[in-house]
C-alpha cells in the first residue's frame, strides 16, 4: 500500500508548494502553507516506521538503513549548508548586509529552514533503534504508544517551563515531532486488513491528532491549521491509494529539492523586484517561486550535483 500510492505523490507535491507559500507569503495563506511540513514528516515515519517490518531475516541492517538515510537526508544537507554560507557570507562581503546578520548554528547552518533534514534522519534513526521494543507490544500497542507519543508532544512538551529557554531549532524539532508519532501509528495502523477496522483505528488516531493539535493552541498558542490540514490529507493518502499520474511522477521526486532551494529563489525573486517590473501581483510570488525551484531541481538532477536534490 506504501509504494507507487499516487495519493502520497499527490501530497507531497502539495507539502512542497505549502512549504514555499509559507516562505513567500504572510498571514493565513503561510499557516495554511505550513500544514506542508508536518505532511512531509508525518509521511517520512509512515513510508519508513513500520517497527515490526523491522525484524527478522528480511529486514535491512541497522547500519544499512542509517547509510541510507544519510545519504538522503544528511548529505543533501550538508551541501545546501554550505552553499547558503557562501551566499550569506557573500552578501555580507559586499556590503548589502551588516556583518552581524550572518549567524551560523550548526544544525542549519545560515538558512533555519535547514533544520528538518537533520530532525527526520535523527528522528528515523530513533525510530529504527526503538523498533525491537516497539515490535513486542504488538500492532494495537504500537499504534497507541505512536499516537500517545504524538499527543504528549504536541500538548503537554511545549508547555515545560524549561522549553522556551532551549535556542533554535528546538522549536522547529518540537513543532514536527508529533508528526512522527502519527507516522508510525498510520504504518501501523495501514498493515489492518480489515477496512472496517482500519478506517476506524484511522479516525480514532487522526482525530485524537487534531484534538491535540487544536488543545495545543488553546494551551499555547499554537495554530492548529497546519497540523489540522496535514493529518486528514496525509492519513486519506495513505489508506486511499491510488495510480500515479504523470504529473505526480513527474513533480514528487523534485520535492526534497524544492524544499531545500527554494529560500534561494523567493530571495532572488524579492531581491530583483522582477514581480513588480512584470505588473506581477505579489500575492502570486509563491506560485512563481515553486515553479522556478522545481526547474532549478530537474536540471541539477541531470547534473553531477545529483546528490544535493
Amino acid at each position: 500500500m506504501t509504494k507507487h500510492n499516487g495519493s502520497i505523490e499527490q501530497v507531497r507535491v502539495w507539502a512542497a508548494l505549502g512549504i514555499v507559500c509559507f516562505h513567500a507569503q504572510s498571514g493565513l495563506p503561510s499557516i495554511i502553507g505550513y500544514a506542508g511540513l508536518p505532511a512531509f514528516a508525518i509521511l517520512s515515519a509512515f513510508l519508513l516506521g513500520d517497527v515490526r517490518s523491522a525484524q527478522g531475516p528480511r529486514a535491512v541492517p541497522l547500519a544499512r538503513f542509517t547509510e541510507r538515510r544519510a545519504r538522503r537526508l544528511l548529505v543533501p544537507w550538508a551541501a545546501w549548508l554550505a552553499f547558503y554560507l557562501v551566499v550569506d557570507a557573500s552578501v555580507v562581503a559586499i556590503g548589502l548586509r551588516p556583518r552581524d546578520w550572518l549567524d551560523f548554528n550548526p544544525l542549519f547552518g545560515t538558512r533555519i529552514h535547514l533544520w528538518y533534514l537533520p530532525f527526520v534522519f535523527f528522528g528515523l534513526v530513533g525510530i529504527r533503534l526503538a523498533a525491537p521494543a516497539l515490535a513486542r507490544l504488538g500492532r494495537r500497542g504500537v499504534i497507541a504508544v505512536a499516537a500517545a507519543a504524538g499527543v504528549v508532544a504536541a500538548v503537554v512538551v511545549p508547555g515545560l517551563p524549561w522549553i522556551t529557554q532551549l535556542p533554535l531549532p528546538a522549536p522547529q524539532f518540537l513543532f514536527a515531532a508529533p508528526a512522527l508519532g502519527y507516522g508510525v501509528a498510520l504504518a501501523q495502523i495501514a498493515t489492518i486488513d480489515d477496512r472496517s477496522t482500519r478506517q476506524l483505528a484511522a479516525s480514532g488516531v487522526g482525530g485524537l491528532a487534531i484534538a491535540a493539535a487544536v488543545a495545543a493552541q488553546v494551551a499555547h498558542g499554537d495554530s492548529w491549521i497546519p497540523y489540522g490540514l496535514a493529518v486528514p490529507a496525509t492519513f486519506a493518502a495513505a489508506l486511499a491509494p491510488t495510480e500515479v499520474g504523470p504529473v505526480a511522477r513527474t513533480l514528487a521526486p523534485l520535492t526534497l529539492g524544492v524544499y531545500l532551494v527554494h529560500p534561494f529563489v523567493v530571495g532572488v525573486i524579492r531581491t530583483s523586484g522582477v514581480m513588480a517590473r512584470l505588473g506581477l501581483p505579489d500575492e502570486t510570488t509563491f506560485v512563481w517561486a515553486f515553479g522556478v525551484s522545481l526547474g532549478a531541481v530537474a536540471l541539477l538532477r541531470r547534473t553531477p550535483l545529483r546528490f544535493a536534490t
